[in-house]
């Protein structure tokens, strides 16, 4: 099904094998660090998102 929905599905995986895509095994401090990371950039911007969107609310179509 995956080749059906995303055709160069094949091709991006073969990319990623030439490429050692999948050999840089990440630790799980990494991961977490990484995931801490993006959360904490996430809490940033959704106020700002939040205002964006009550502020196209606003605005008449």
């Amino acid at each position: 099904m995956t080749r059906d929905v995303f055709p160069d599905y094949g091709l991006v995986e073969e990319e990623r094998r030439a490429t050692g895509f999948y050999d840089a095994p990440v630790s799980v401090e990494q991961a977490k660090r990484d995931h801490d990371s993006l959360m904490a950039l996430l809490r940033e911007i959704q106020p700002g998102v939040a205002a964006l969107e009550r502020r196209r609310a606003e605005v008449p179509a």
